[in-house]
């Protein structure tokens, strides 16, 4: 029996186990200390090793500051919703077998605002517009100049990334973005487009953050804008490119609402009462060799906060409403512009996607999305009191769904759910290997239970709907998986995956690269300073995203080896203590 205890306790310490805590989840929603900054700072191995041949960085939009999250105060100390952070940027760099971290803060106004009062939103208060979370009126109105002061931007986008050429743009979701150094971390200032009036006179209410790639280079993206002439509004989505080299965004399709008549508006939370004239929120859209498929929910703008803005609200709290009993739209269209198809689907929500492409022999179109009942992913379950709250996700949280549209009569054909594994479905942050976009492909990556306990990276099999799960260790909260193939890659799923986040036992951040052919973990290890929850992230090579024209570490001693080495030893003599009690 004290033979099978040392065995059990022996493997409980090398492969973790599902007992954290919401104490330690607790710890993603606190503050990065600004003196913590560090830059190509050594991690410590604590299981496994580096493949030599990944070279880049593996590039988070982190939050830098959530205030003081768990306290009680009769003032506004914190952010109550987790897209409304104050952000840095974080990067984990492979080179040579070596990883180092890099945590910085951006040179913003948000954070000069942040210093000045120590550090402490129990002085501060929470004084910037936010997207969800609540806000204090009085403190927006006492440093509203000083987050528009010249010189600096107010903050820096913190959402997404897109690779334009050589550079790397910090997104949200609106058509313009940010340089960012991601390797060191650094703001560089705004991305000077090279356009003027390329919505001919309308205005962008809403972009997806996510993005794709042409074969040449562009990127594909699309708008939701609208033109008021008084009382009466214009309502369109256009589908545009962006050329990474004339800096250029064009309009290549688009398609239009119905009018909008604000007379029609009658008061405060009183919504618009033709859903037909009410933009769409989108938060991704997909392309495949020859059309663009934007499928749109059932979360819609309100275009009645125009003249009734309530000031006590979040943005996109009083901005965008679910409407379960109004259907979504499917439009596809191809890429000279013409739209092929406009599909009714039943009520959704979609926030992200896998893959999508055509089928000559079939004649079909398929595109698979991470899907949702209602808003709450966006609305409830990323407020942090209810991330907090130690509840689980509910059952069939998301759906992995396939549509599938015929070719001859544009017309659906089928929609599906992907999973055949029985499992409690919760999942997010999906992505495939980037080489498959708009080809046919076989494998998803997922991030399940996501900002609650009880993380684990999945592998989904979208032909047989198997899943591969690995659960994380206790105490580590996992953000996005990212694909990464290997340079003389022969099948779909060789390469590794990257998952960086919290480890909330250690107060530190991790990093987990996965065998991605099959999912066992081929390293582990802890950053020197604190990560906090943010949203996305990316893996860019060092000659992309780069202020100079190339970021490739300059040749150093290892800095990782000597923990690998003390990591192996400890396990060796424990083994060789338990052999001994044996």
């Amino acid at each position: 029996m004290k033979h099978s205890l040392v065995l059990f306790l022996l493997l409980a310490l090398v492969l973790g186990g599902p007992n954290d805590t919401v104490d330690q989840l607790r710890v993603a929603f606190t503050n990065v200390p600004f003196a913590d900054q560090v830059t190509a700072a050594a991690v410590t191995i604590e299981e496994g090793e580096v493949p030599d041949w990944i070279s880049g960085s593996l590039a988070r939009h982190a939050c830098g500051v959530f205030g003081e999250t768990g306290t009680e105060s009769d003032m506004l100390n914190r952010v109550t919703h987790i897209f409304d952070c104050i952000e840095m940027g974080q990067s984990y760099s492979f080179h040579k077998g070596e990883v180092t971290f890099t945590s910085q803060f951006y040179d913003t106004n948000m954070v000069d605002i942040w210093l000045r009062y120590k550090e402490n939103m129990n002085q501060s208060s929470v004084w910037w517009g936010t997207v969800y979370s609540e806000q204090n009126r009085t403190a927006m109105e006492k440093e509203g100049g000083n987050m528009n002061k010249p010189g600096k931007p107010g903050a820096v986008p913190a959402v997404s990334w897109w690779k334009a050429g050589d550079d790397v743009i910090a997104m949200s979701e609106w058509p313009s973005g940010h340089k960012v150094d991601v390797h060191k971390m650094e703001a560089l200032g705004g991305y000077q487009y090279q356009d003027n009036d390329w919505l001919g006179g309308f205005g962008n209410q809403h972009s997806p953050a996510h993005e794709q790639y042409g074969e040449d280079g562009k990127i594909w993206s699309s708008a939701a804008v609208h033109k008021y002439d008084g009382d009466i509004g214009k309502n369109k989505r256009v589908v545009y490119t962006m050329d990474p080299v004339t800096q250029k965004r064009e309009v290549v399709g688009e398609w239009t609402f119905a009018d909008t008549n604000l007379t029609l508006c009658t008061g405060k939370g009183e919504v618009y009462p033709d859903h037909n004239g009410r933009l769409r929120q989108i938060h991704s859209l997909q392309i495949t060799e020859n059309y663009v498929v934007v499928a749109e929910p059932s979360y819609m703008y309100d275009p009645c906060v125009r003249k009734f803005w309530n000031d006590s609200q979040a943005g996109w709290e009083q901005e965008f409403k679910y409407e379960e009993g109004v259907h979504g739209n499917v439009t596809i269209m191809s890429k000279n512009g013409t739209v092929v198809a406009t599909l009714d689907v039943p009520p959704m929500m979609i926030t992200h996607v896998l893959g999508s492409y055509e089928d000559k022999e079939t004649a079909e179109l398929h595109f698979d999305v991470l899907q949702y009942d209602d808003a709450r992913a966006y609305t409830y379950f990323t407020y942090i009191d209810v991330i907090l709250n130690g509840e689980e996700h509910p059952d069939n949280m998301t759906q992995v769904t396939r549509y599938t549209v015929n070719m001859d009569t544009w017309k659906l054909k089928e929609i599906r759910d992907l999973v055949k594994t029985p499992m409690k479905n919760s999942f997010e942050f999906s992505n495939i290997n980037p080489a498959y976009q708009s080809k046919p492909y076989k494998y998803g990556y997922m991030t399940k239970n996501v900002f609650k306990l009880h993380g684990a990276v999945l592998k989904l099999n979208v032909e047989d709907g198997s899943i591969i799960e690995k659960e994380l260790p206790n105490g580590l909260f996992p953000s996005e998986p990212i694909f990464v193939p290997h340079p003389n890659a022969t099948h779909e799923d060789d390469g590794v995956v990257l998952m960086s986040g919290i480890d909330g036992g250690r107060e530190k951040g991790f990093l987990m690269v996965y065998n991605a052919t099959t999912m066992d973990v081929v390293l582990h290890a802890t950053a020197p300073k604190l990560t906090l929850f943010g949203v996305h992230s990316k893996f860019f090579p060092f000659n992309v995203g780069c202020n100079e024209t190339d970021c490739t570490p300059e040749e150093t001693t290892p800095s990782n080896t000597a923990s690998a080495d003390f990591r192996m030893s400890f396990l060796t003599s424990l083994a060789i203590v338990i052999l001994r009690v044996i």
